[in-house]
């Protein structure tokens, strides 16, 4: 893995590749991608593939969601939020965080 990550080639690793942490693993996708783009990155959550009607977006898509007719931004942009353990807020538990509502 760790020639994979610093060569900046996940794709190159022979084998699925394994973090310790959520929280590492979002670092570790967005360090392959970020920096050869020389843009951000551009992050889709979901809460699973059966379920789209509420989604995370980075904050790369911002301009490009606002005022769409399909799409209701339920707030701004905010950073990932991760436990202190490392694991990430899950997409229902932030949707109902933010709208108020418990899940």
């Amino acid at each position: 893995y760790t020639n994979g990550i610093t060569a900046g080639d996940i794709l190159g690793c022979s084998i699925p590749l394994m973090a310790n942490t959520e929280r590492d693993a979002v670092a570790i996708a967005i360090s392959a991608c970020a920096p050869k783009k020389g843009r951000e990155c551009r992050i889709i959550q979901v809460k699973n593939t059966l379920e789209l009607t509420v989604i995370a977006l980075s904050e790369a898509y911002w301009e490009e969601v606002q005022g769409h007719p399909s799409i209701r931004c339920l707030t701004s942009p905010e950073p990932m939020k991760f436990s202190s353990e490392g694991d990430l807020e899950r997409v229902g538990n932030w949707a109902a965080r933010v709208q108020g509502k418990s899940e």
